[in-house]
């Protein structure tokens, strides 16, 4: 039995890039917790955004907007996409910059939940025994409720803020029977998944990466809402998750590059050999770009400099968000494995 197929890459690159990466969400925190300035926020938040936030939300159009195949396969969609989101996002700007934040922040969990649960549905894949579907989704609810507890106990108590804005919630839901349910269904799913690890353990058919992955990955979505300095915390969740982001679209491409999958030239070129510089060097070159296009809209527009930067982050980052959802139920996704390891 070849247990290297149970990797996404390799035992070394998953390590590294998927779920070792995790120690860098301590970066931002430990930065602000020794500077503990409003300075300091913004160069965390300015050094976060140019290495990897911004690149990993531009690698998303390597997939999509550059690539013909997917644009064709959901045309109406995609362009509805890249309609409604903007303007959205500057009807909000100009309207309610509460209820902006408050749609980032909800999307946003979402789609790292999605991620990981994604990651978590590829290691399955993998499995050396067959997976039922009750076990995924328990893998899946683990993951999922882990963000919440802590959060929801303070959206309850009025206290989730992002800096001086306290985020909306609906008052029927500002109850703490919300905290005690949100606590109890994450408890009991990491009691079930334990038990079914050890399991796992006894019976010598546990899956690693997956474990492993499971843990560090609801280890921090717990903790993460913990911290009072809420955007800084998430700022450190968003470092891992970006770098996994830029791992797996560039793992994908490599991918898609070996089956001849890539309809972009461009891409194609890009993606030639197994350096990740043209890579990673084209999308930070995007945010750089990005940054500029802020600086036009603020000059242009009359918007103030807050709103020109939310107009354009956000509707590239909400865009990002929702072609992720196509591309993580995609039936065509070249992670999931020809084989079944389980079968071999």
């Amino acid at each position: 039995m070849n247990t290297s197929k149970i990797w996404l890459r390799s035992r070394e690159w998953d390590l590294v890039w998927i779920t070792g990466s995790a120690v860098l969400v301590a970066f931002p925190i430990l930065m602000y917790s020794f500077f503990k300035t409003d300075q300091a926020r913004i160069i965390i938040n300015l050094i976060v955004t140019v290495l990897v936030g911004g690149p990993h939300m531009y690698a998303t159009a390597t997939r999509t907007a550059m690539e013909p195949n997917f644009v064709g396969r959901y045309k109406f969609l995609f362009f509805l996409g890249v309609l409604v989101i903007p303007m959205a996002v500057i009807a909000l700007t100009l309207t309610s910059y509460t209820l902006l934040l408050t749609t980032f922040f909800s999307w946003a969990s979402i789609h790292i939940l999605h991620q990981a649960s994604y990651i978590a549905g590829r290691y399955n894949d993998r499995s050396l025994v067959p997976m039922s579907r009750s076990s995924r989704l328990l893998d899946y609810a683990l993951i999922v409720s882990s963000l919440y507890p802590i959060g929801v106990y303070k959206l309850v108590e009025g206290t989730f803020q992002i800096g001086p804005t306290k985020l909306l919630f609906p008052p029927f839901l500002q109850t703490h029977l919300l905290t005690y349910l949100a606590f109890a269904f994450f408890i009991g799913c990491l009691i079930l998944f334990t038990a079914r690890t050890m399991r796992e353990i006894r019976t010598k058919t546990a899956n690693w990466p997956k474990i492993v992955f499971v843990y560090a990955t609801a280890a921090v979505a717990f903790v993460v809402p913990a911290f009072n300095e809420l955007d800084t915390a998430f700022q450190g969740f968003n470092t891992w998750h970006s770098l996994q982001y830029l791992a797996l679209t560039w793992h994908i491409n490599q991918l898609r590059k070996q089956k001849g999958a890539i309809g972009s030239p461009f891409v194609n070129k890009m993606m030639e050999g197994e350096s990740t510089r043209k890579f990673y060097g084209f999308n930070v070159l995007l945010t750089l770009i990005a940054g500029a296009f802020i600086y036009v809209v603020y000059k242009l527009s009359g918007f103030t400099i807050d709103q020109s930067y939310y107009t354009v982050v956000l509707s590239f980052l909400l865009l990002h968000y929702y072609l992720d959802h196509f591309l993580f139920f995609s039936k065509e996704d070249e992670l999931k494995p020809a084989f079944s390891p389980a079968r071999a």
